[in-house]
């Protein structure tokens, strides 16, 4: 009775009437009597005169459709305990099309609303291409009406998970629509964590993943998931990154006040440190700097002569680097410069300072 068109399809909901017959009255009335089954609503109206089929075939059609989401069941027990008429129902995944579309239900439709009819200043009227594996169109039969429902919410990987922890297919999309999707996340990843560890609970697993997300079960305090985890990680490196970077700069702000206080018993100014530390940055960038030149001291540079103060058990080592000296004082001073070994040593028996 609906035609397919390039909006989306909406198809009506059957009267609730209908949809109260239980689904074996169709069939038991057919073995009861050798005339057609009739199907009758409780204050004796005819619905329809049955299908023909057995209760067998009624029960696994009925399966079928909930296993695909195309239906629901509304079960009820009366106060004795017995077991009350199912109520089946057609899910939509918006509302129903107009009343115009099925006569016959016009009384139990909605009415039109400005939003039913498609606009068709926005429909293509052009020729539509046909992709691989889609229904064929040559003989101009309309293609079949499928119906489109997303059960994920949004969270495709959450509705896998519960899936995967044995939740009906429901069951998992009305807890990803009734339920904060991060208790979801938190609970099932505590349940994957507890059976990776051997836990069996008295109940299935699934079970007791849905009422601990329906009555939201408190989880040990010391529970983390992996997010929480690796955040946490991050934070402690983070925290041990700024520890070490304080560390180092208290050292080297130690460093630098010896230095200073060196500096000034040897009565050597600020200015020809800075020219030194620079010359010595420029030999460890062209690589020819060694671990003996921070414990030697230029004492002055002037006229283009630099007396460099250096301990004895270096001076060895120095000699072999007066070359590459010269010519990075050489290129600070912006002349010629010659250098002059001195020891330290001489320099406190001379009178010019404490070592």
């Amino acid at each position: 009775p609906t035609r397919a068109c390039s909006t989306s399809l909406r198809v009506p909901s059957p009267p609730a009437a209908m949809m109260r017959v239980a689904p074996w009255s169709i069939a038991s009335r057919a073995r009861r009597s050798p005339s057609p089954a009739v199907a009758v609503t409780r204050d004796g109206r005819v619905l329809d005169y049955g299908t023909g089929m057995s209760r067998k075939g009624v029960i696994g059609g009925i399966k079928g459709l909930l296993s695909k989401g195309i239906i629901t069941v509304q079960k009820a027990v009366a106060e004795g305990g017995e077991h009350e008429i199912n109520v089946y129902s057609l899910r939509f995944r918006e509302g129903v099309v107009t009343s115009g579309n099925y006569p016959r239900y016009r009384s139990t439709l909605p009415p039109v609303t400005q939003g039913n009819p498609q606009d068709s200043a926005l429909q293509d009227s052009g020729p539509q291409q046909q992709a691989p594996g889609q229904w064929p169109d040559s003989t101009g039969a309309d293609p079949p009406v499928v119906a489109s429902l997303n059960n994920t919410y949004g969270r495709p990987d959450l509705y896998d998970t519960l899936r995967d922890l044995g939740v009906h297919h429901h069951t998992a999309s009305k807890l990803l629509r009734e339920h904060d999707h991060a208790l979801i996340e938190r609970m099932c990843e505590f349940v994957a964590q507890r059976l990776a560890q051997g836990w069996a609970p008295q109940e299935s697993v699934a079970g007791w993943l849905v009422a601990a997300i329906r009555h939201r079960y408190e989880l040990p305090a010391d529970f983390r998931t992996r997010r929480e985890q690796s955040q946490e990680q991050a934070e402690s490196a983070a925290a041990a990154a700024e520890q070490a970077r304080i560390q180092a700069e208290r050292a080297t702000e130690e460093l630098q006040r010896q230095r200073s206080a060196r500096l000034a018993a040897l009565g050597i100014e600020q200015n020809v440190d800075k020219i030194w530390q620079e010359a010595l940055a420029d030999l460890r960038t062209g690589g020819q700097w060694s671990l003996a030149m921070p414990l030697c001291f230029l004492k002055h540079i002037e006229s283009g002569l630099a007396v460099v103060l250096v301990p004895a058990r270096v001076r060895g080592r120095m000699e072999g680097s007066v070359g590459a000296l010269e010519k990075a004082l050489s290129w600070q001073a912006g002349q010629p410069v010659r250098v002059v070994l001195q020891e330290l040593e001489e320099v406190t028996r001379t009178g010019l300072g404490p070592v």
